[in-house]
C-alpha cells in the first residue's frame, strides 16, 4: 500500500512539472505573439470591439518598441 502511494506521488510530481512547464510556453508563445483575434471566430470588421482590439494591439507594440530603444 505504501509503495502504492508513493508511486502515485512521484508519478503526480511528474504531470505537475509537466503542466506547468507547459503552461509557461503558452503563456510565452502568447506575449510573443502579433495575433489580436486569440479566439480564432470571424469578426466582423467594423465592429466597434475589433477596431479597440486593434487599437490595444498597436498601443502594445508601440510600448514594446519604446522599451526595446530604451
Amino acid at each position: 500500500m505504501q509503495s502504492v502511494m508513493v508511486l502515485q506521488w512521484l508519478y503526480c510530481q511528474r504531470v505537475h512539472r509537466q503542466l506547468r512547464a507547459k503552461e509557461e510556453k503558452t503563456a510565452k508563445k502568447k506575449r510573443k505573439g502579433g495575433r489580436i483575434n486569440e479566439d480564432g471566430l470571424p469578426q466582423l470588421l467594423t465592429s466597434e470591439m475589433f477596431f479597440q482590439a486593434i487599437e490595444e494591439h498597436e498601443a502594445a507594440e508601440e510600448e514594446k518598441q519604446r522599451e526595446k530603444e530604451a
